[in-house]
């Protein structure tokens, strides 16, 4: 990756153009959270210098403030790379996306996994593995996926950030869905008040189905932005935390180095 004047891209400018590839945008927001280093000042002119060399430009819909696109030409460095690329998000999508892309670049930071995944990105790869439906005009995938070692093996993780209510019907089909697939360990839902949750777990108890009973679960939305790793996690009637999975891991690699 190199700037037009054959400089190599620092680490932290690379970073963020991955991530804006995957995502299809780039906050000012992440950029200072992730990305962008030193004061705040200095972050914001190297956020600056970026958009002046080409390599982001406003998003194409106004009403985007703050939110920057990659550019034909940091789509071109992507491409040489062989890093995926996704159109910009829409408006409607982007307090959504940028709420599970967030989560997901925390927990990749304190090293819970090293592969995540957006619903933008699932589409553009045709990822049949994680397809959940096989109509072929509306593609249903998770908003995102991740991998992670819990419980002592890698597990694939779905998750769907439920922000206002659906209809009974929607929920009903969605978990049909993710019946049918046995692609995933755990289906995360992140919901924004506790009546989704409950509209959830009253489908999912009118429809019975045995092998989502262990694999649903919920964390309410503001333990999830606080830390997604330490957020509350009710499976059943058990309440659990993506750390304390992920640790159970580094226990049992413990004990077999000790044996």
């Amino acid at each position: 990756m190199r700037y037009k004047s054959g400089q190599p891209l620092p680490d932290n400018v690379r970073a963020a153009l991955r991530f804006a590839g995957k995502t299809g945008f780039l906050s000012r927001r992440a950029w200072h959270e992730f990305f962008g280093t030193g004061d705040e000042r200095w972050a914001m002119r190297q956020l600056q210098r970026l958009e002046e060399r080409g390599l982001l430009k406003p998003h194409p819909n106004p009403a985007a403030r703050g939110c920057f696109v990659p550019t034909s030409f940091s789509r071109q460095i992507l491409e040489n790379e062989n890093s995926v690329h996704v159109g910009p998000a829409p408006v409607a999508q982007l307090h959504h996306d940028e709420t599970v892309a967030r989560s997901l670049l925390i927990l990749e930071r304190e090293k819970f996994f090293t592969e995540w995944r957006m619903e933008a990105e699932l589409k553009s790869a045709q990822a049949k593995e994680f397809q959940l439906s096989r109509d072929l005009r509306n593609k249903k995938y998770p908003d995102a996926v991740f991998r992670a070692w819990a419980l002592g093996k890698e597990r694939t993780f779905a998750v769907e950030y439920e922000r206002t209510r659906k209809s009974a019907i929607r929920y009903k089909d969605i978990l049909w869905l993710y019946s049918r697939s046995d692609s995933f360990a755990m289906i995360l839902f992140i919901v924004e008040s506790q009546a989704i949750q409950k509209m959830i777990e009253g489908r999912l108890s009118y429809l019975r189905i045995v092998n989502l009973f262990d694999r649903v679960a919920f964390t309410s939305v503001d333990e999830w932005r606080k830390s997604p790793g330490d957020a509350p996690i009710q499976l059943g009637r058990k309440i659990i935390s993506l750390r304390g999975l992920c640790q159970a891991r580094k226990t049992d690699r413990a004990e077999k180095m000790a044996t």
